[in-house]
């Protein structure tokens, strides 16, 4: 009992991402509502538009929304490319963050599927360097299918996994994989605590049915009874 209460220990430490979807609509007198821009103001675009989307020039804020090289654009540039916080479409994708030489580059990012007047979430959370690094939440068809710690754009550290907005998975992951401690649900049910190892349970852990009864309390091995 003394190892499975060291298990508690650690899952009890376990947090849960905040993953907000930012809602792009249209309003009835024509303008384009995005989302939040910092410090939580309504970003509204004032300008030309083309079925659901912002198109050529216009202005929100203090920004301007212009064609460029890697698709249109609304935020600072530096040389014709984008280069600070702004927004970029490019192939019905909206990105949303702060860019440096015409690619996302740190901060908090946004990248989503435009769908009617809707930003599909695709990832929401912290880039480093080009790649997420820190907390993040990743989708399927706006489903969330992830949300925890993140290092070079892969599961790593803590976090939780969903299933048709069902937890999965409470635990700890190592370069995308399961690895650590861990809690496995299926239907929303545990049906095992304890050790992983690369993706597969292997260690000490306890097994359970569907009605929560202890099946099996022992060690694993590359995902079998040992």
């Amino acid at each position: 009992m003394n190892r499975m209460k060291r298990l508690y220990v650690v899952l009890i430490c376990l947090g849960l991402v905040s993953c907000n979807h930012v809602q792009w609509k249209k309003t009835t007198d024509g303008t384009y509502i995005y989302g939040k821009f910092p410090n939580n103001k309504d970003v509204v675009w004032e300008g030309r538009t083309l079925g659901p989307l912002a198109y050529g020039t216009g202005a929100i804020n203090d920004y301007n929304y212009v064609p460029t090289s890697v698709g249109l654009y609304l935020g600072k540039k530096k040389k014709s490319l984008p280069n600070g916080f702004g927004m970029l479409v490019r192939n019905d994708t909206l990105f949303m963050g702060k860019y440096k030489e015409g690619k996302l580059h740190e901060g908090e990012v946004g990248i989503y599927t435009i769908a009617e007047h809707v930003a599909i979430p695709v990832f929401t959370g912290i880039y480093r360097k080009g790649k997420p690094q820190g907390l993040g939440c990743f989708y399927e068809n706006g489903n969330l299918l992830y949300s925890g710690s993140v290092k070079n754009g892969l599961k790593h550290g803590l976090g939780k996994e969903y299933v048709d907005g069902i937890i999965s998975f409470d635990g700890a992951y190592k370069k995308g994989l399961r690895n650590g401690v861990g809690r496995e649900f299926k239907n929303g049910i545990l049906s095992y605590e304890g050790e992983w190892r690369k993706g597969v349970r292997d260690g000490f852990g306890i097994a359970y049915n569907e009605r929560g009864v202890i099946i099996y309390d022992g060690d694993w091995e590359n995902d079998l009874y040992d």
